[in-house]
Order: C-alpha cells, then sequence, then structure tokens
C-alpha cells in the first residue's frame, strides 16, 4: 500500500476508531452537530480518510518523485 511504504500512519479507508479522537465534526446552518460518515468498507474513489501531514506526504512523493517506485508514479500518473 502506498500510505503505508510513505509512512502515512493517519491514512485508512475504512474508518478506524482513532479517527474519532482527531476528526472535526461538521455542523449544519443552525449550529447543529452532523453525524460523521463513517465508512466500513474500501472505495477508492470516495472513502480515503486522512490528515493534512499524511497527505502532504503523499503530495511530497509525487512532486519529487521520492518514496516510491517509479513505475508506481508513472501508473498513478496515467
Amino acid at each position: 500500500m502506498v500510505a503505508k511504504s510513505l509512512g502515512m500512519t493517519s491514512s485508512s479507508y475504512v474508518w478506524r476508531p482513532d479517527f474519532d479522537e482527531i476528526t472535526a465534526t461538521g455542523h449544519d446552518s443552525d449550529g447543529i452537530p452532523q453525524d460523521l460518515w463513517k465508512p466500513k468498507e474500501a472505495g477508492a474513489a470516495s472513502t480515503l480518510n486522512t490528515t493534512a501531514r499524511d497527505y502532504a506526504l503523499f503530495v511530497a512523493a509525487i512532486v519529487n518523485g521520492v518514496g516510491l517506485k517509479p513505475a508506481t508514479i508513472h501508473e498513478m500518473e496515467t
């Protein structure tokens, strides 16, 4: 998994219990907290939960061409 190889320790396609402590709760227009969507099944197009730090690690790997195999970067850019 790309996330593991880059040290993205706070990223997952399914909800993990430790996300409850680090995730902000959205509110509606009346200021009422809304329930979080906590995916139980992975969906590559929509369920990645990550932090700004982890996402920065991913972007830096792509921009700098480090931390990932060249073939992996090529596949991602295809």
